[in-house]
Protein backbone atom coordinates (compact mmCIF):
# COMPACT_ATOMS: atom_id res chain seq x y z
CA UNK A 1 0.00 0.00 0.00
CA UNK A 2 1.14 3.42 -0.81
CA UNK A 3 2.08 5.99 1.19
CA UNK A 4 -0.92 8.05 -0.40
CA UNK A 5 -3.53 5.36 0.22
CA UNK A 6 -2.27 5.14 3.40
CA UNK A 7 -2.79 8.84 3.95
CA UNK A 8 -6.33 8.43 2.29
CA UNK A 9 -7.69 5.89 4.37
CA UNK A 10 -6.00 7.03 7.96
CA UNK A 11 -8.89 9.76 7.98
CA UNK A 12 -11.11 7.18 6.71
CA UNK A 13 -10.14 4.60 9.67
CA UNK A 14 -10.33 7.88 12.35
CA UNK A 15 -13.71 8.73 10.96
CA UNK A 16 -15.14 4.96 11.30
CA UNK A 17 -13.51 4.74 15.19
CA UNK A 18 -15.26 8.01 15.70
CA UNK A 19 -18.70 6.89 14.40
CA UNK A 20 -18.05 3.75 16.22
CA UNK A 21 -17.79 5.99 19.57
CA UNK A 22 -20.24 8.03 18.97
CA UNK A 23 -22.48 5.63 17.86
CA UNK A 24 -21.94 3.31 21.13
CA UNK A 25 -22.18 6.80 23.43
CA UNK A 26 -25.10 7.48 21.60
CA UNK A 27 -27.26 4.47 22.58
CA UNK A 28 -25.70 4.60 26.13
CA UNK A 29 -27.15 7.35 26.54
CA UNK A 30 -30.02 7.06 24.56
CA UNK A 31 -30.64 3.78 27.64
CA UNK A 32 -29.95 6.65 30.52
CA UNK A 33 -32.60 8.92 28.66
CA UNK A 34 -35.29 6.49 28.62
CA UNK A 35 -34.93 5.03 31.67
CA UNK A 36 -34.70 8.58 33.61
CA UNK A 37 -38.13 9.29 31.75
CA UNK A 38 -39.46 5.64 32.44
CA UNK A 39 -38.82 6.11 36.52
CA UNK A 40 -40.09 9.78 36.02
CA UNK A 41 -42.76 8.86 34.42
CA UNK A 42 -43.85 5.78 37.29
CA UNK A 43 -42.93 8.22 39.92
CA UNK A 44 -45.54 11.02 38.42
CA UNK A 45 -48.08 8.27 37.85
CA UNK A 46 -47.79 7.08 41.67
CA UNK A 47 -47.93 10.42 43.23
CA UNK A 48 -51.02 11.73 41.19
CA UNK A 49 -52.30 8.27 43.08
CA UNK A 50 -51.30 8.57 46.07
CA UNK A 51 -52.36 12.13 46.31
CA UNK A 52 -55.79 11.27 44.78
CA UNK A 53 -56.58 8.93 47.70
CA UNK A 54 -55.36 11.60 49.97
CA UNK A 55 -57.78 14.08 48.33
CA UNK A 56 -60.72 11.40 48.94
CA UNK A 57 -60.30 10.70 52.27
CA UNK A 58 -60.20 14.77 52.87
CA UNK A 59 -63.52 15.24 50.74
CA UNK A 60 -65.02 13.02 53.31
CA UNK A 61 -63.70 14.54 56.12
CA UNK A 62 -65.24 17.98 54.86
CA UNK A 63 -68.89 16.17 53.89
CA UNK A 64 -68.65 14.50 57.90
CA UNK A 65 -68.13 18.13 59.13
CA UNK A 66 -71.06 19.78 57.74
CA UNK A 67 -73.22 16.95 58.97
CA UNK A 68 -71.61 17.52 62.60
CA UNK A 69 -72.45 21.51 62.53
CA UNK A 70 -76.12 20.61 62.12
CA UNK A 71 -78.08 21.49 65.44
CA UNK A 72 -80.75 18.98 64.85
CA UNK A 73 -77.81 16.50 64.21
CA UNK A 74 -75.64 17.53 67.66
CA UNK A 75 -79.34 17.16 69.40
CA UNK A 76 -80.42 14.03 68.55
CA UNK A 77 -76.58 12.67 69.06
CA UNK A 78 -76.73 13.88 72.54
CA UNK A 79 -79.73 12.59 73.06
CA UNK A 80 -78.49 9.02 71.83
CA UNK A 81 -81.98 9.63 68.96
CA UNK A 82 -81.54 6.91 66.40
CA UNK A 83 -84.56 6.86 65.34
CA UNK A 84 -84.42 11.10 64.53
CA UNK A 85 -80.87 10.46 62.53
CA UNK A 86 -82.37 7.61 60.61
CA UNK A 87 -85.55 10.17 59.70
CA UNK A 88 -83.13 12.60 58.42
CA UNK A 89 -80.75 10.91 56.69
CA UNK A 90 -82.19 7.27 55.72
CA UNK A 91 -84.67 8.53 53.02
CA UNK A 92 -81.70 10.56 51.37
CA UNK A 93 -78.80 8.13 51.34
CA UNK A 94 -79.16 6.58 47.81
CA UNK A 95 -79.53 10.54 46.50
CA UNK A 96 -75.84 10.86 48.47
CA UNK A 97 -74.54 7.69 47.04
CA UNK A 98 -74.96 8.50 43.70
CA UNK A 99 -74.75 12.14 43.88
CA UNK A 100 -71.98 12.57 45.85
CA UNK A 101 -70.61 8.54 46.03
CA UNK A 102 -70.80 8.12 49.75
CA UNK A 103 -71.15 4.86 50.22
CA UNK A 104 -71.01 4.90 54.29
CA UNK A 105 -72.29 6.72 56.65
CA UNK A 106 -72.57 6.31 60.24
CA UNK A 107 -73.34 8.12 63.90
CA UNK A 108 -70.75 6.93 66.90
CA UNK A 109 -71.14 7.20 70.44
CA UNK A 110 -68.17 7.27 72.37
CA UNK A 111 -65.63 5.86 72.58
CA UNK A 112 -66.33 3.87 69.70
CA UNK A 113 -70.20 2.39 69.44
CA UNK A 114 -72.25 2.43 66.41
CA UNK A 115 -75.03 4.75 67.13
CA UNK A 116 -76.91 4.06 63.62
CA UNK A 117 -75.48 2.93 59.96
CA UNK A 118 -77.43 5.25 57.62
CA UNK A 119 -75.76 2.94 54.75
CA UNK A 120 -77.59 -0.12 56.70
CA UNK A 121 -80.42 1.05 59.12
CA UNK A 122 -80.69 -2.44 60.54
CA UNK A 123 -77.27 -2.80 62.03
CA UNK A 124 -76.73 -0.27 64.98
CA UNK A 125 -75.42 -0.59 68.61
CA UNK A 126 -71.97 -2.63 68.32
CA UNK A 127 -68.74 -2.04 69.56
CA UNK A 128 -66.54 -0.87 66.97
CA UNK A 129 -63.13 -0.30 69.15
CA UNK A 130 -61.95 -3.37 68.01
CA UNK A 131 -60.88 -2.39 64.41
CA UNK A 132 -61.89 1.57 64.06
CA UNK A 133 -59.14 3.28 65.22
CA UNK A 134 -60.29 6.34 63.37
CA UNK A 135 -64.02 5.95 65.55
CA UNK A 136 -61.40 5.23 68.69
CA UNK A 137 -59.14 8.46 68.71
CA UNK A 138 -61.49 11.07 67.37
CA UNK A 139 -63.82 10.19 69.90
CA UNK A 140 -61.06 9.93 72.63
CA UNK A 141 -59.15 13.09 71.29
CA UNK A 142 -62.19 15.40 70.06
CA UNK A 143 -60.45 16.05 66.98
CA UNK A 144 -61.69 15.30 63.32
CA UNK A 145 -59.66 13.15 61.66
CA UNK A 146 -59.29 11.15 58.09
CA UNK A 147 -57.57 8.43 56.61
CA UNK A 148 -58.13 4.79 55.26
CA UNK A 149 -59.65 2.01 57.03
CA UNK A 150 -61.21 -1.21 56.77
CA UNK A 151 -64.53 -2.03 58.26
CA UNK A 152 -67.43 -4.21 58.05
CA UNK A 153 -68.24 -2.14 54.63
CA UNK A 154 -64.89 -3.00 53.27
CA UNK A 155 -62.13 -0.28 52.69
CA UNK A 156 -63.08 3.54 52.47
CA UNK A 157 -61.73 6.84 52.63
CA UNK A 158 -63.36 7.80 55.84
CA UNK A 159 -63.63 11.32 57.45
CA UNK A 160 -64.84 11.26 61.14
CA UNK A 161 -65.78 14.59 62.40
CA UNK A 162 -66.88 15.24 66.35
CA UNK A 163 -70.21 16.45 66.87
CA UNK A 164 -70.18 19.17 70.06
CA UNK A 165 -73.48 20.20 71.78
CA UNK A 166 -73.57 22.63 74.12
CA UNK A 167 -69.88 22.84 73.87
CA UNK A 168 -68.91 19.42 74.30
CA UNK A 169 -67.99 16.40 72.55
CA UNK A 170 -70.73 13.57 72.40
CA UNK A 171 -70.34 11.49 69.52
CA UNK A 172 -68.86 11.32 66.12
CA UNK A 173 -70.61 10.82 62.49
CA UNK A 174 -68.36 9.08 59.46
CA UNK A 175 -68.70 9.43 55.87
CA UNK A 176 -66.69 6.64 53.85
CA UNK A 177 -66.37 7.61 50.06
CA UNK A 178 -65.11 4.47 47.64
CA UNK A 179 -61.60 3.77 46.67
CA UNK A 180 -62.43 0.50 45.27
CA UNK A 181 -63.31 -0.37 41.28
CA UNK A 182 -65.21 2.83 40.58
CA UNK A 183 -62.94 4.93 42.11
CA UNK A 184 -59.77 2.94 40.10
CA UNK A 185 -62.18 3.66 36.76
CA UNK A 186 -62.24 7.20 37.62
CA UNK A 187 -58.60 7.51 37.63
CA UNK A 188 -58.24 5.54 34.67
CA UNK A 189 -60.76 7.71 32.34
CA UNK A 190 -58.50 11.32 34.04
CA UNK A 191 -55.27 9.92 33.85
CA UNK A 192 -55.10 6.91 30.68
CA UNK A 193 -53.15 4.65 33.41
CA UNK A 194 -54.21 1.21 34.54
CA UNK A 195 -54.60 0.18 37.79
CA UNK A 196 -55.06 -3.24 39.97
CA UNK A 197 -56.37 -3.08 43.87
CA UNK A 198 -55.77 -5.86 46.22
CA UNK A 199 -57.15 -6.05 49.37
CA UNK A 200 -55.26 -7.59 52.08
CA UNK A 201 -57.89 -9.61 54.51
CA UNK A 202 -58.71 -8.40 57.92
CA UNK A 203 -59.49 -11.86 60.37
CA UNK A 204 -60.78 -10.09 63.21
CA UNK A 205 -63.40 -8.18 60.98
CA UNK A 206 -66.89 -10.65 60.45
CA UNK A 207 -67.76 -10.04 56.98
CA UNK A 208 -64.25 -11.95 55.66
CA UNK A 209 -64.07 -15.77 55.56
CA UNK A 210 -61.40 -16.77 58.54
CA UNK A 211 -60.75 -19.44 56.36
CA UNK A 212 -59.00 -17.33 53.73
CA UNK A 213 -55.68 -16.65 54.51
CA UNK A 214 -54.82 -15.28 50.53
CA UNK A 215 -54.52 -12.11 48.77
CA UNK A 216 -57.65 -10.75 47.79
CA UNK A 217 -58.00 -8.79 43.71
CA UNK A 218 -60.66 -6.33 44.85
CA UNK A 219 -60.74 -5.42 40.68
CA UNK A 220 -58.79 -3.99 38.17
CA UNK A 221 -59.22 -1.40 35.38
CA UNK A 222 -57.92 -3.56 32.61
CA UNK A 223 -59.12 -7.08 31.05
CA UNK A 224 -57.25 -10.16 32.10
CA UNK A 225 -55.88 -12.04 35.65
CA UNK A 226 -54.04 -11.14 38.07
CA UNK A 227 -50.38 -9.11 37.46
CA UNK A 228 -49.11 -10.52 41.00
CA UNK A 229 -48.19 -13.56 42.47
CA UNK A 230 -49.33 -14.20 46.31
CA UNK A 231 -45.53 -14.49 47.32
CA UNK A 232 -44.74 -10.96 45.13
CA UNK A 233 -47.57 -9.29 47.49
CA UNK A 234 -46.61 -10.95 50.73
CA UNK A 235 -42.88 -9.79 49.58
CA UNK A 236 -44.41 -5.92 49.17
CA UNK A 237 -45.77 -6.11 52.63
CA UNK A 238 -41.51 -5.92 53.62
CA UNK A 239 -39.71 -4.60 50.92
CA UNK A 240 -40.23 -1.88 48.50
CA UNK A 241 -42.05 -0.90 45.52
CA UNK A 242 -42.24 -3.75 42.91
CA UNK A 243 -41.46 -2.10 39.57
CA UNK A 244 -41.18 -4.36 35.52
CA UNK A 245 -42.45 -3.67 32.37
CA UNK A 246 -45.22 -5.87 31.01
CA UNK A 247 -47.40 -5.94 27.75
CA UNK A 248 -51.46 -6.60 27.79
CA UNK A 249 -52.89 -7.01 24.82
CA UNK A 250 -49.95 -6.07 23.02
CA UNK A 251 -49.42 -2.44 24.67
CA UNK A 252 -46.05 -1.91 26.45
CA UNK A 253 -46.85 -0.93 30.09
CA UNK A 254 -44.45 0.14 32.89
CA UNK A 255 -45.75 -1.39 36.34
CA UNK A 256 -45.50 -0.03 39.98
CA UNK A 257 -46.96 -1.93 42.41
CA UNK A 258 -46.90 -0.48 46.48
CA UNK A 259 -48.95 -0.87 49.23
CA UNK A 260 -51.08 1.25 50.55
CA UNK A 261 -51.28 1.70 54.56
CA UNK A 262 -54.44 2.43 56.61
CA UNK A 263 -54.81 5.51 59.42
CA UNK A 264 -53.09 3.13 61.76
CA UNK A 265 -50.04 2.57 59.23
CA UNK A 266 -51.03 -1.08 58.48
CA UNK A 267 -50.49 -2.43 54.96
CA UNK A 268 -54.27 -2.46 53.47
CA UNK A 269 -53.84 -3.53 50.34
CA UNK A 270 -51.45 -2.86 46.61
CA UNK A 271 -52.15 -1.14 44.41
CA UNK A 272 -50.45 -1.78 40.57
CA UNK A 273 -50.13 1.39 38.36
CA UNK A 274 -49.40 0.81 34.83
CA UNK A 275 -48.28 3.97 33.48
CA UNK A 276 -48.18 3.64 28.80
CA UNK A 277 -44.72 3.46 27.12
CA UNK A 278 -45.62 2.64 23.86
CA UNK A 279 -44.64 6.59 23.19
CA UNK A 280 -40.95 5.28 24.15
CA UNK A 281 -40.86 3.65 20.85
CA UNK A 282 -40.79 7.09 19.09
CA UNK A 283 -38.11 8.68 21.53
CA UNK A 284 -35.77 5.59 21.08
CA UNK A 285 -36.38 6.15 17.02
CA UNK A 286 -35.28 9.59 17.20
CA UNK A 287 -32.10 9.26 19.44
CA UNK A 288 -31.49 6.30 16.87
CA UNK A 289 -31.75 8.95 13.96
CA UNK A 290 -29.94 11.99 15.64
CA UNK A 291 -26.93 9.31 16.54
CA UNK A 292 -26.98 8.23 13.13
CA UNK A 293 -26.69 11.71 11.21
CA UNK A 294 -23.61 12.24 13.70
CA UNK A 295 -22.07 9.18 12.71
CA UNK A 296 -23.10 10.04 8.83
CA UNK A 297 -21.97 13.55 9.15
CA UNK A 298 -17.97 12.23 10.70
CA UNK A 299 -17.93 9.73 7.97
CA UNK A 300 -18.32 11.81 5.43
CA UNK A 301 -15.88 14.48 6.97
CA UNK A 302 -13.26 12.00 7.48
CA UNK A 303 -13.51 10.81 3.86
CA UNK A 304 -13.80 14.76 2.77
CA UNK A 305 -10.32 14.90 4.58
CA UNK A 306 -8.80 11.95 3.30
CA UNK A 307 -9.86 12.52 -0.21
CA UNK A 308 -7.98 16.03 -0.14
CA UNK A 309 -4.77 15.11 1.54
Amino acid sequence: MSIRQKLILLPVAVALLVMILMGSGMLVSERRVLDIIHDRDLDTAQAWLDSSINRTHEVALAQAEVIASLPVVQEAVAAGDDMALERLFGPGFDHMKEAAGVVQMQFHLPPATSLIRIHKLEKRGDDLSAFRQTVVDANTTGVSLSGLETGRAGIGARGVAVIRHAGKPVGTVEVGLDIGVSFLDGLAARSGNHFEFYLMPEGDIATFDAADTGDHRLGATFEGGPLLTPAELAALTQTEALDRDIEIDGVPYAMRADVVRDYSGQVAGVITVLRPIDAYAGIRGELMKTAGIAALIALVLGTGIGAVT
